[in-house]
């Protein structure tokens, strides 16, 4: 089950979601609950293609909200903020990071991780010395 764009058949959808789920509670819980239903579908075919995924954190990326604002299918920009450049650029910067740490066996894959949290930390108690 994902959140991401799809077709539905709306009764299906509504017997499967729950007031109380968030977007990723729902992507869980969604998937478990839909395997008790027959003849639930899905394509290896893109209908709707698209980026990595258009809205990050409650942001439209940019790149995206652009595209989807030139297709005209009715996206509410007023409704949800827009990445700003310092956000795409942190946003992207961590999807790189987590492509490279995927390159990486899994112990050197754990060190560098460690390496980055040391870092960080560092980064801290400088800034909490100030």
């Amino acid at each position: 089950m994902s959140t991401q764009a799809t077709l539905w058949r709306r009764k299906t959808l509504m017997d499967l979601l729950v007031n109380s789920e968030s977007i990723w509670q729902f992507e869980l819980q969604g998937s478990r609950r839909s395997d008790s239903i027959d003849k639930f579908y899905s394509l290896w075919e893109t209908i709707m293609p698209y980026g990595y995924h258009v809205i990050e954190r409650g942001k439209w990326f940019r790149h995206e909200a652009v595209r989807f604002g030139h297709m005209g299918i009715g996206c509410d920009f007023s409704r949800r903020p827009i990445m700003t450049r310092l956000e795409m650029l942190r946003c992207n910067f961590s999807m790189l990071q987590a492509k490279v740490l995927q390159l990486l066996p899994w112990p050197q894959r754990l060190r560098f991780i460690h390496f980055i949290r040391n870092i960080l930390y560092c980064v801290d108690d400088s800034k909490a010395r100030l």
